[in-house]
Parts: structure tokens; sequence; C-alpha cells
């Protein structure tokens, strides 16, 4: 039996936002992935912009709000997306290279290239459509075009940077880490005192406390509750 949970305009708009805000980031760096560069230097300084946008929010709520969307979309939805799975994701990928690397190397391929080049919208479309191949309506083939237009598998084209004037290259992947820094961040700057308790006790509280606990539970919280979940020294 289904059930339907009515949420607050609050709510929602805390949420609107918050998915809005992982969709720009997502966005910023297809967008970086897909230009063409003079100087490698011009490059490494357009990424240092992108990771700052994943990196960096208005504060703790919001960080801890775009993260528990990261959690739902690659950690809820994409689980639920037929073929994004060990046994069958294979059929998605039409590339040359594909047969030489072992099933491991694959299955993490996929999954780090599904990370970057799914946005929201991409992951809601997909499970639409995968849905629709059980009707024999479309096919793997038909959808891998589709989400090659979306960024799957096209980082790296030849010749997007002409002249290699530093030996640097930039870091391209963004993905869980940067917004769990996010957060690490924010709490940094409530304890400024404590650094390395507060990094500490964050990454306790996200490895042992989150999906227990408190995911979904942020929006009921006060500011001040809220940091007692996370804070060096706080009990819960």
């Amino acid at each position: 039996m289904c059930t339907s949970t009515t949420f607050s305009s609050y709510d929602t708009g805390r949420f609107y936002k918050a998915l809005t805000a992982y969709w720009v980031a997502t966005e910023s760096r297809k967008l970086a992935e897909q230009c063409r560069f003079r100087l490698q230097s011009t490059e490494n300084t357009t990424y240092d912009k992108v990771r700052a946008i994943w990196s960096q929010r208005s504060g703790l709520q919001e960080s801890l709000d775009v993260l528990e969307v990261f959690d739902f979309i690659y950690g809820f939805l994409c689980r639920h997306i037929d073929g994004m799975n060990v046994d069958s994701f294979s059929d998605w990928v039409e590339e040359s290279w594909w047969d030489e690397l072992s099933q491991r190397d694959r299955w993490e391929s996929f999954m780090k290239n599904a990370w970057l080049a799914l946005s929201p919208a991409d992951a809601i479309e997909l499970l639409a459509f995968t849905s629709l191949w059980n009707q024999q309506t479309s096919g793997p083939s038909e959808t891998w075009s589709r989400e090659k237009r979306r960024g799957f598998f096209t980082a790296n084209f030849p010749g997007r940077v002409m002249v290699r004037d530093v030996g640097e290259t930039p870091d391209a992947w963004y993905s869980a880490p940067d917004l769990e820094s996010a957060c690490e961040l924010q709490l940094q700057k409530l304890f400024p005192d404590y650094p390395s308790e507060t990094s500490a006790a964050w990454e306790t509280y996200r490895v042992k406390l989150w999906q227990t606990n408190t995911r979904s539970q942020f929006a009921q919280l006060s500011s001040k509750r809220l940091i007692e979940f996370v804070a060096p020294g706080s009990e819960r």
C-alpha cells in the first residue's frame, strides 16, 4: 500500500533550494568539462571555481540539506534505475575500450561517470525510461545515446587545452566527499578553536549516525539542536 507525506511550504522550499544547489554543482562541472581552454592555467582556475560550488555553502543547514539530496538521488533513486546494477550495467556502454576492462574496473568506471554525469532530472528521467524498457518501447542502445549527450564518458576530449603553460592539471572528480567537506567546513567555522576535534566528530557522525539517527530530520531542528547533533562532545 502506498503512503504519502505532506510537507509544509517551508520544508518544500528547503528541499528545492538544496536540490537546485546540487543541480547547479553538477551542471557547472559538465559545462567546464565541455569547454576548450587556451591555457592549462585557465582550466585549473575554472575547476577551482567549480570545486568551490561543490564545497562552499552559506551555512551548516544548507550543507546538510545538499548532502541529503545527494544521498537521496544516488543512494536511493539511482538504485531503482533498471540497468544500474552489477549484473546488467554493461549493456548500457558502447565504447571500444570497454571490453578491455575487468568487471570490477567497469563497475567503478560506470558508477563514477554516473555520479558525475547525471543531474537530478536525469536520474528521474532514467527511472521513467528504464521502466519503459520492460514494456519493450525502447532499449539500452537508444538510452545510451541519450546519456552520452548528458555527459556519460565524455571527459577529456582531445585538444581541449591548447597550451600547457603549467604542469598541474585539475582534479575533475566531484562527489560525496566534497559535499561532506562542506559540512565539515561549516562546523569548523562554528568551533574555530577545535578543528581536529570537529573533523573527528563529523566523520564519526557521518559514518555511524547519519542514516540511523538524523537523516530526514534536519527540517524539524532549530539551529541550536542542529549543532548539538554533530558538535564535538555532544550527547545523543
